[in-house]
């Protein structure tokens, strides 16, 4: 494999994983959460690939702004899951306690 074959196919990863990154970010906007840990699966499989070799210095300091990128983004995926999950434990905790009420009513009545 020549030099510029490689440097092409470390392009054509990382624009696979900054897709599969948006595609998260997407997909759980929407809170389709299955698909958004089916996607990160196909991501971390690219990056296991892509990170497999060492990158020279100049392609780590190009790369650094689109790491930062990256890791916006999983930020972002981060704190809509934890919303989610916020929201679920409410939702369970009000359902526990309509539930306790509605044993109480029955003793009671």
């Amino acid at each position: 494999m020549s030099a510029d074959t490689a440097i092409d196919d470390l392009e054509e990863k990382w624009c696979a994983i900054v897709a599969l990154s948006e595609r998260m970010m997407m997909r759980a906007r929407v809170g389709e959460w299955e698909e958004v840990a089916g996607i990160d699966l196909s991501r971390q499989q690219l990056l296991t690939q892509f990170f497999s070799a060492p990158l020279s210095p100049d392609r780590a300091e190009t790369l650094a702004p689109e790491l930062l990128k990256l890791r916006e983004l999983n930020d972002r995926v981060i704190a809509l899951g934890k919303q989610e999950l916020d929201e679920v434990t409410a939702r369970l905790s009000q359902l526990e306690r309509s539930k306790e009420a509605r044993a109480a009513y029955m003793v009671v009545r």
